[in-house]
């Protein structure tokens, strides 16, 4: 679902509903709508990030995706250089893990 939700946001031709066209099952695309970004989650704020990531927390493959997404965003080994920008993105990540820790109960 991570793979996909990449596709989605990256390739213009990639959309929900060539998705489901494609055959992929509806409960999947809902979890999939959630942890893409929208226009709204732009931003480097913290409160942004985080409202972004609560966002998930109710379909539980979408609250795993985002899980493993913001821990391969955190192993700042895989980028060559870290700039502002990287620096400023790393810092919201870490108060984002626990609203996902806690939906698990």
């Amino acid at each position: 679902m991570g793979v996909l939700r990449d596709v989605v946001e990256d390739c213009p031709s990639w959309t929900f509903e060539r998705l489901e066209t494609e055959g992929f099952a509806p409960a999947l695309l809902d979890a999939l709508r959630l942890v893409k970004k929208r226009p709204e989650d732009e931003g480097d704020s913290e409160a942004v990030y985080v409202a972004f990531v609560r966002r998930t927390k109710g379909i539980k493959i979408a609250r795993r995706v985002k899980r493993i997404d913001i821990l391969d965003s955190l192993n700042a080994s895989r980028l060559s250089a870290l700039n502002e920008k990287d620096m400023r993105r790393l810092t919201r990540y870490p108060a984002a893990l626990p609203e996902l820790r806690n939906a698990d109960g």
